[in-house]
């Protein structure tokens, strides 16, 4: 719905109509050079205003028509508090993401409680912020090639997440609580060798993950590393 602005002879006189001669009235209407403005209500057809701007010194955003966050440009995204990303308003709006470009990162808490079904994370980007998929719909998760770090609580309480495959050789780093809560019993690393024990502390803590999966020649190093980063719960790698 749509209010108008519309100028219209303000007659003050008319209170006193009574009083004057109709053809006096007229003549005081016709020379009145006061107007009143009035919104009028607009039902027409007008496009609204597109859901788009800025989410980074170079990145845009853009939910197009199919209801996709299209994140474009190049180099880092703006961090958010939860919830205050700038396309939050629209998240019922929004069934998937994508990125074009040369993005570098994922904000924090960039796509918090959106409900996206799957996220292939762009080739270029080094890192996923704090809490940037949080409470999220996801299902599957994968790519990263140039991944680096995955922040604190970056995949908490996404409830249908099951699938999760890293492609990097240059992931170090898996934050604290990076699952917890989520759906998922497995994480699959198929190239990683840059893990250490420190960059994976406390990362499964809270979550269901029984299982890593690491596809390289650093399974027994990696089964040290992550035997206690589910609170002592016994997590194989195979």
């Amino acid at each position: 719905m749509i209010f108008k602005r519309v100028l219209v002879p303000f007659v003050a006189a008319a209170m006193c109509a009574s009083m004057i001669p109709a053809t006096v009235m007229a003549d005081a209407v016709a020379s009145q050079e006061a107007v009143a403005v009035v919104d009028v209500v607009d039902n027409g057809s007008e496009s609204p205003s597109p859901i788009s701007g800025k989410c980074g010194p170079n990145l845009n955003y853009k939910v197009n028509s199919e209801g996709v966050l299209v994140i474009s440009g190049t180099g880092s995204m703006n961090n958010y508090a939860a919830g205050k990303a700038p396309w939050y308003a629209a998240k019922d709006k929004i069934s998937g993401i994508a990125f074009s470009g040369k993005p570098t990162s994922i904000g924090n808490y960039a796509f918090y409680g959106l409900n996206i079904s799957s996220a292939n994370i762009h080739s270029g980007i080094t890192s996923i912020g704090t809490g940037a998929f949080y409470g999220s719909s996801v299902t599957k998760v994968n790519g990263g090639a140039s991944l680096k770090k995955i922040g604190t609580s970056a995949f908490k309480n996404t409830k249908k997440l099951t699938t999760f495959i890293i492609t990097s050789k240059s992931l170090s780093s898996i934050g604290s609580q990076a699952f917890s809560g989520s759906a998922l019993k497995t994480i699959k690393i198929t190239k990683t060798t840059k893990l250490t024990k420190k960059g994976v502390k406390n990362s499964l803590k809270g979550s269901s993950v029984k299982t890593v999966d690491v596809v390289n020649t650093k399974k027994l190093t990696y089964g040290t590393y992550f035997k206690k980063s589910n609170s002592g719960k016994k997590v194989t790698v195979k």
